[in-house]
């Protein structure tokens, strides 16, 4: 946290005790702009990184939780660095998005400064850095969740593979209390691993089973930083980067005790993007990435040798099960993706033929929080998962109805019919 401070003050030329002492005696956020020259997205940000909520009301608890974590008793330096390293790169990865969003650049020389500062903090090995220093460090953190076993009603004989479930649009971070939905929607930290653990339970219970576990992660598994998800994350985001990592660890680890292998094909969303542009270099070096890699880095620590997570860089993933033919993705970069429309199915079986060479039988879907399958006219279904959040704040003050947060199971016989899609409420 010092070290942060210390970068804001050099980085923005903000007085931290100032913005402190301001904070602390409420004053507004327009006067806390002019008093310390600085826009409103800067203070907001700044505000972001101390995990300091601008609300007058919450401000005295956040303050005084900001000072214990400066008292060195208080402090624990491996998670103290590891919270340092995240928020320091989340600062420049802000910073230079900040930049380069900028109209009206033209200048050939800012551009190139701009798009070495990007290069400098976008690339994949800076995340893997953080990855392999702390990753035994957060396993050890996670084990410290009880992981239970559910029983199993599996028979055998049992085939090699056929079952898979499906991970999307948890949105980890996102706060919804009852009040302020209607009694609708309610989530936190805890109910998003309280709902993971259901989800884990029905897999196991599930009438149809294999040897081998398929698990789609398609994507939004965080809150994120780009569409207000600075601004609606609980506590802070860097402790939804926590939470991430250690509900999908437990999640996998839990599975990894009953099935013999478990295949993880994995996508990044809309959400886990540090820039609200899709069509950027690098696309994939997101904070899914990250959470995935951890996790994958948290499981060979462990020990868990039947695990294999398989992050796709293009975005999609084209997976055959049992001569069965799956095209997954997260489901924002096909703009007109409507699985009820036989031309728009048809337009994305034209896009894998030119992508992968082949043709699908089946799709998995997320993005638009809404559980649906569809028979089409290839062999299979389109499946568009739920979500794991269910009603939150936004889609109830954007007036959609209300859902209940669900995930999709379904089995792929060994002849290659796809007949049994279930989704699972998990509320």
């Amino acid at each position: 946290m010092l070290k942060l401070m210390k970068s804001l003050e050099e980085d923005y030329k903000v007085n931290i005790e100032h913005f402190l002492t301001l904070y602390r005696e409420g004053e507004t956020i327009e006067k806390m702009t002019e008093k310390l020259n600085v826009s409103t997205a800067y203070l907001r940000l700044i505000s972001t990184l101390l995990h300091l909520r601008l609300k007058k009301k919450c401000r005295e608890l956040d303050y005084h939780n900001l000072i214990s974590k400066l008292n060195p008793e208080s402090r624990n330096p491996k998670i103290e660095a590891l919270e340092e390293e995240i928020n320091y790169t989340l600062l420049k990865l802000v910073s230079a998005e900040k930049l380069n969003g900028k109209l009206g650049i033209e200048n050939t020389i800012l551009k190139k400064k701009v798009k070495a500062i990007q290069n400098d903090v976008y690339t994949v090995e800076h995340f893997e850095t953080i990855i392999e220093q702390n990753a035994e460090m957060l396993s050890k953190l996670a084990t410290n969740t009880p992981i239970n076993v559910f029983p199993s009603q599996r028979t055998d004989p049992i085939p090699y593979e056929g079952l898979c479930a499906v991970l999307a649009d948890l949105h980890i971070g996102d706060l919804t209390v009852a009040e302020e939905t209607g009694g609708t929607g309610n989530y936190s930290y805890q109910i998003a691993s309280n709902r993971l653990k259901t989800y884990a339970e029905c897999i196991l219970s599930y009438p149809y089973q294999s040897n081998t576990l398929t698990v789609f992660s398609l994507g939004d598994w965080i809150n994120g930083t780009i569409h207000g998800g600075l601004n609606t994350t609980e506590e802070s985001f860097v402790e939804s980067l926590y939470k991430c990592t250690q509900i999908l660890y437990d999640f996998l680890k839990t599975l990894s005790k009953v099935y013999s292998i478990i295949i993880v094909h994995a996508v990044g969303g809309n959400h886990g993007r540090v820039t609200e542009n899709p069509a950027i270099n690098k696309k994939y070096a997101d904070y899914e990435y990250l959470i995935h890699k951890t996790v994958e880095k948290m499981l060979e620590v462990a020990n868990v040798a039947n695990v294999s997570i398989m992050y796709s860089k293009s975005g999609y993933i084209f997976e055959t099960i049992n001569e069965h033919k799956i095209l997954a993705h997260h489901g924002d970069m096909q703009r007109s993706l409507n699985i009820t429309n036989p031309k728009s199915v048809a337009e994305l079986q034209a896009f894998c033929l030119t992508t992968f060479g082949d043709t699908f039988n089946s799709t998995v879907n997320g993005h638009f929080h809404n559980a649906l399958t569809v028979s089409n006219s290839y062999g299979g279904m389109c499946i568009q998962a739920g979500s794991g959040c269910g009603t939150n704040t936004f889609s109830f003050v954007s007036g959609f109805p209300p859902k209940r947060a669900s995930q999709p199971i379904f089995f792929i016989e060994e002849s290659g019919d796809l007949d049994t899609v279930s989704h699972i409420s998990i509320e």
